[in-house]
């Protein structure tokens, strides 16, 4: 895991999934400032509630991934928005 931690946290099972719902994740580069910005815009991106947002195919967010480790991390991802 990028940050240690999970994005939604509770003490039962119905609080994380009205977290996953209905909230938006602590920020990523809050838990690990050592990660790319645009490492969290791709974790982001997967999380988002909308889901004509979120990545419509995991070969997309493998993209953005390579792209990111190949160093072209200060380059938009080409998924991202």
């Amino acid at each position: 895991m990028a940050t240690g931690s999970l994005p939604f946290r509770g003490e039962s099972s119905g609080v994380i999934f009205e977290g996953i719902l209905n909230r938006a994740p602590f920020p990523s580069l809050r838990m690990n400032p050592d990660l790319p910005p645009k490492l969290e815009d791709i974790i982001l991106k997967a999380l988002e509630k909308d889901r004509n947002l979120r990545y419509q195919h995991a070969s997309d967010m493998r993209t953005d991934l390579q792209r990111l480790k190949a160093g072209h991390g200060d380059r938009p991802c080409g998924s991202c928005s």
